[in-house]
């Protein structure tokens, strides 16, 4: 049986008494359900910044595009904290199901979580915490340091380019480059050509992200099964 610290987070009620299980299932489902509307937004994201990047409808329509833009983002920027801090106990709960049986091979949760909510830290740093945790939550020691999850190195690949691209993309649509750069329409004027080139970029970005949501969906329920199977065999 497993060293009681380890479930005292765990334990529920069972046929046989208290059976050990995952204690992420909840907040797996929770994770699951924001990754799962994010990457719904990214593609309204997407959408929307195409057909800006194309000039559809922007001359009769500007207004539309400030207004409604403002309001979809407000929506996006709300949903990403809310996944953000979701995915930050999501990680921490999930560190702290393997951490006492990893007999010192992990990094503490504290660390886990600040690799995941620090800028620039969550581009590098977390590809081997989300390993880490992912192997340890399988198999623990026994398995190989190069085994990793289906479509990993996809999904990662995702995540570091589509944030790259929504930062360059951001400081172009934001007129940062019309300022600088003297061209014929105001640096925010949606015609401006800096402004439709970053919303041309953001379209890559968006549809980035979106598949590094979807990724990460898989990844933290895979995550759940493995750690609540290993806890129903000890």
């Amino acid at each position: 049986m497993s060293d009681p610290a380890a479930l005292a987070w765990t334990e529920s009620p069972g046929a046989g008494g208290v059976v050990p299980v995952a204690p992420l299932r909840a907040r797996t489902r929770l994770v699951d359900a924001l990754l799962t509307f994010g990457a719904g937004l990214m593609a309204i994201d997407a959408v929307m910044s195409a057909a800006l990047a194309i000039n559809l409808g922007v001359d009769s329509g500007e207004l539309f595009y400030f207004v409604f833009g403002a309001l979809f983002a407000f929506l996006q920027v709300a949903a990403c904290l809310w996944t953000v801090v979701a995915f930050a106990l999501w990680i921490h709960r999930a560190y702290v199901g393997v951490a006492t049986q990893s007999e010192g091979r992990m990094r503490s949760p504290l660390v886990a979580v600040a690799a995941w909510i620090t800028p620039f830290v969550n581009l590098t740093l977390l590809h081997s915490v989300l390993l880490d945790l992912w192997r340890e939550s399988r198999a623990g020691p026994e398995l190989g340091a190069r085994e990793r999850p289906a479509g990993f190195g996809l999904g990662w690949a995702a995540w570091v380019v589509g944030v790259v691209l929504s930062v360059v993309a951001t400081a172009l649509s934001s007129g940062v480059f019309g300022v600088l750069i003297a061209s014929g329409e105001s640096p925010w004027s949606l015609r401006n050509g800096w402004v439709r080139l970053g919303a041309g970029i953001d379209v890559l970005a968006s549809v980035a992200l979106g598949f590094a949501a979807i990724f990460a969906t898989r990844f933290v329920k895979s995550v759940e099964a493995a750690q609540s199977a290993r806890l129903r065999s000890d």
